[in-house]
């Protein structure tokens, strides 16, 4: 579990960054104050530092210097958390190593997108050690998947060539053989969404071709439904979302809103075709009609939204999250297999056909 080092004086800034780093599976470590922060700094690694601009016994500059010093974090992220008062010393921050800063009054989302993306910054390094295409990918998915949460969750229109570009690199990838190690490196990262996302779409267009029914344009239009299919979860409380346990029956209802924000984001996307948006709309029904939004049967769904439902539940079953771990590739078939409302079972069968004749193990 990764530590992030909180440092500020006040209860209810330590509370409030708490609340949003245990939302996120992670540990969060108190420093009362500058000197505390030092002391704890001295003798453990960290892997982000949230410390605040103005403490009483030791300001945030001067914490920040004696930090980088003790050698233990040189090159931790320190993100600054300073009032709109003290942006004139900003750059003080910088020279001696600040990487970032927010600013007060913050809000969960906000915190959340730093921490997520400070947190992975070790992890997204190595990535320079990949293949080109390889590092081209990961760097352009999670880029991709970022802006499109952000905007989305601001109302503006989601950057869709972005996502169909992230969606060319992963068919190359796919083509030049290197999918393998990408879905084994995305393993470290605990950016869940931008992980999600990018496995969907992986297995989506290994899906797709597989089946040898799709053109280019349909497998690329396959990638970016899978891609793209959550971006309705930019609306959803993160109190909800990034909640550590089971969700309750009026939680359920909450986050299953994600489907209708998903298609109502993408109707108003330029350029973004039907098989995108009946991904996205689709990918939580059932062959049975006990799924959701629409109650949909199975011969009422598109065969591209019935290859999602299956590739989303495959991926839910063996992604890593705060409240459960990766299953195992056979237990997750075998979940799959009793998934409640049933999925197309031609489909099913052809899909763990797939992934066991690549030798693909998540």
């Amino acid at each position: 579990m990764k530590r992030i080092l909180i440092v500020d004086d006040e209860r209810s800034i330590q509370f409030a960054l708490s609340k949003a780093i245990r939302f996120m599976g992670y540990d969060p470590i108190i420093a009362n104050g500058g000197l505390d922060a030092v002391k704890l700094a001295g003798k453990t690694l960290f892997d982000l530092i949230l410390l605040d601009m103005k403490m009483s016994d030791l300001d945030g500059i001067e914490a920040l210097g004696k930090i980088r010093e003790s050698g233990a974090n040189t090159f931790t992220p320190v993100v600054m958390v300073t009032a709109y008062s003290h942006m004139n010393i900003v750059e003080s921050a910088v020279k001696l190593g600040a990487n970032d800063f927010v600013v007060k009054p913050f809000d969960l989302s906000t915190i959340i997108d730093k921490v997520s993306s400070w947190a992975n910054a070790r992890v997204e390094s190595r990535w320079k050690k990949l293949k080109p295409d390889q590092e081209k990918l990961l760097t352009l998915t999670v880029t991709t998947i970022s802006k499109a949460f952000k905007a989305a969750r601001a109302g503006q229109v989601v950057p869709f060539r972005q996502v169909q570009e992230t969606s060319e690199q992963l068919i190359t990838v796919m083509d030049n053989g290197n999918i393998h190690d990408i879905l084994e490196v995305v393993k470290e990262h605990d950016g869940y969404t931008f992980v999600h996302s990018l496995r969907v779409g992986i297995y989506m267009a290994l899906f797709a071709q597989a089946m040898k029914v799709f053109s280019r344009d349909e497998m690329l239009c396959l990638t970016c439904g899978g891609v793209i299919h959550d971006v309705g979860k930019s609306k959803i409380p993160l109190e909800v979302l990034n909640k550590p346990s089971e969700l309750d029956e009026d939680e359920m209802l909450i986050i299953q809103k994600h489907v209708d924000y998903t298609v109502e984001i993408l109707h108003r996307t330029p350029d973004v075709s039907e098989q995108v948006i009946e991904i996205g709309w689709m990918h939580h029904e059932r062959s049975d009609g006990s799924g959701y939004p629409r109650g949909l049967k199975q011969r009422e769904m598109s065969i591209c939204g019935r290859m999602a439902a299956i590739v989303d539940a495959y991926v839910a079953l063996t992604d890593r999250r705060v409240y459960k771990p990766a299953y195992p590739q056979e237990k997750a078939f075998e979940e799959l297999d009793v998934t409640p409302g049933g999925l197309d079972e031609k489909l099913l069968e052809n899909f763990k056909r797939t992934l066991t004749q690549s030798a693909l193990v998540s």
